[in-house]
């Protein structure tokens, strides 16, 4: 399997958008809008971008859209060959 280039950079982007997202806690106390929008809203853009590049049975396999990044990331530092052009 191989994903290309844009992928990879949207889900890396996506990935340390929702390593750097502020605390649930925080987030709810802006209220609910809020609360989508900085804490649920990336993590769902992450599984969007892990299905697109790597199909959703790969996806489901992992207990939440930042475990299946974190594999696809970790795979695309591995081989040289993970990662190539559209």
């Amino acid at each position: 399997m191989q994903i290309t280039l844009h992928q990879f950079e949207q889900i890396d982007g996506l990935f340390s958008a929702c390593l750097n997202r502020p605390a649930l806690e925080q987030c709810v106390k802006h209220g609910r809008e809020a609360a989508n929008r900085m804490y649920f809203r990336p993590e769902w853009m992450l599984e969007d971008a892990c299905v697109a590049a790597m199909g959703l049975e790969f996806v489901q396999a992992f207990p939440s859209a930042v475990d299946a990044a974190a594999d696809v990331l970790t795979k695309a530092m591995l081989s040289a060959s993970f990662v190539g052009e559209a």
